[in-house]
């Protein structure tokens, strides 16, 4: 068999330059606040809806202001942002059947 150079190793990617000095504070979109604590959200899959012998528990890391607490929309992960979304449609499409 032959010997690869390099097997299994991950290519390293060039790092783009960045001047920092361009940069712009971020704040909170509620209060303005400058400073962010980590925070979990998590979703529950039901065992039928996967076909396990429990139920599955799924973390989503956020990031809350530390001055007020509001979740920050714009660092959510993209697929926890869809499934809100999905969530409140399907709220208010319940809330308007039951009238």
């Amino acid at each position: 068999m032959a010997n690869i150079i390099g097997a299994g190793q991950i290519p390293q990617q060039p790092q783009p330059k960045v001047d920092i000095s361009a940069s712009v504070p971020f704040v909170c979109e509620k209060c303005g606040g400058k400073v962010f604590l980590p925070a979990m959200k998590w979703r529950k899959l039901s065992k039928l809806a996967y076909g396990g012998d429990q139920d599955m528990m799924i973390p989503f890391e956020i990031y809350v202001c530390g001055d007020c607490g509001a979740e920050q929309e714009s660092l959510k992960p993209i697929q926890l942002r869809a499934l809100e979304q999905k969530d409140k449609l399907q709220a208010e499409e319940n809330s308007s059947s039951d009238l």
